[in-house]
């Protein structure tokens, strides 16, 4: 393997065959298209066009793609419901139920919400059950630490979108089947997630590679199972693909999005627990965008997504649109933490809680 690759990157500290965490880590850290081409270029994998999946099993899939959400705000909210529903399902999977069982299950996010959030609260009155607002603050403040999204990047361009959350997570086999299908409406049948058609968390890949016409679109997906009820326990590893747009090849007529998977197997490490939830400076003195370590769920990163100066409007219209559950919304940039409440408007902010 070589090690910097087109002299741009350092590399070399990825080492065949057991580099699995490390290539997980560094494109996790990565912050542009440039810099993840050059980490999968000296992997061996960028240019191999047999390690790449055709996303959703559709070679035609880049018009399913391209004709979601209008824009990156409205995108960025459906990555937020996917991590919701996971972490819905998480807490559905963990009391030993079946999701799609016609008897018991709740009828409605609030209804799950209040199901299974709600401890403790005084939610007697029907129009406070299931819903974040009446919590109290400090409960609010806990949740929201369960599902983050992070800003990274240059101080000035595109910035990188992290959402991670510690909902039910996939195991690397069944990759193709969930975060890498289309049409699928594999959660079709579950009354209280939002996410019904496994399409609208794809419009995101459109407005990756700040805005140029020949960009890769490039996407970074980390997830493992919960082992409480993953078929390998505690076993079970984290899996990890980058999402990727190819250009039309041979007789194609279309672009064509792939997903990295070596030999048709999404690649995997096992590890007890990966850094996938930011901290702010309060908790650790300087702000760190991957430094709280989760046993289980997913990390979806955007590369290059949005021009920085949006990223406070992206948030608030993901505050506006996503209310079963509260989120913390960070901004890590390259010149410092922000460290002003998001309501105040100033850019980004350390950890602003909904």
């Amino acid at each position: 393997m070589a090690s910097g690759a087109a002299g741009l990157f350092d590399t070399s500290f990825l080492n065949p065959p057991d580099d699995g965490r490390a290539l997980c880590e560094a494109l996790i850290r990565a912050d542009g298209e440039a810099e993840v081409e050059a980490i999968l270029r000296d992997a061996g994998y960028w240019e191999d066009i047999n390690a790449w999946s055709v996303f959703g099993a559709n070679p035609a899939n880049a018009s399913v793609i391209g004709g979601q959400q209008e824009a990156p705000e409205a995108a960025l909210v459906e990555k937020i419901v996917n991590s919701i529903d996971a972490r819905l399902l998480d807490a559905c999977r963990q009391r030993n139920l079946d999701p799609r069982s016609v008897d018991g299950m709740p009828s409605s996010g609030f209804e799950a919400v209040s199901s299974w959030f709600d401890h403790g609260m005084n939610t007697s009155q029907v129009s406070r059950a299931g819903n974040v607002i009446a919590w109290a603050p400090g409960k609010r403040d806990e949740q929201a630490d369960r599902i983050t999204v992070a800003a990274t990047g240059p101080t000035d361009g595109y910035a990188s979108i992290s959402i991670a959350d510690d909902g039910e997570g996939q195991e690397p086999d069944d990759f193709a089947a969930t975060f890498c299908s289309l049409n699928t409406g594999n959660k079709r049948s579950i009354p209280f997630v939002q996410g019904k058609h496994t399409m609208g968390g794809t419009g995101a890949l459109r407005f990756c590679g700040a805005g140029r016409v020949h960009a890769h679109n490039l996407q970074l997906i980390v997830s493992r199972r919960n082992p409480a009820y993953a078929t390998g326990g505690d076993a079970t590893p984290w899996g990890f693909t980058v999402v990727r747009r190819f250009p039309e090849q041979d007789n194609e007529k279309t672009p064509t999005f792939r997903f990295l998977a070596p030999n048709g197997t999404v690649l995997r490490f096992e590890a007890d627990e990966l850094a996938i939830f930011p901290l702010a400076p309060a908790e650790r003195g300087r702000a760190e965008p991957y430094a709280r370590l989760a046993r289980w769920g997913t990390l979806t990163k955007l590369y290059e997504y949005i021009r920085t100066t949006y990223v406070t409007r992206a948030a608030m219209e993901a505050k506006s649109r996503t209310q079963l559950e509260p989120s913390s919304f960070c901004g890590i940039r390259a010149a410092g933490f922000g460290g002003v409440r998001l309501v105040a408007g100033r850019g980004l902010r350390s950890s602003c809680s909904w």
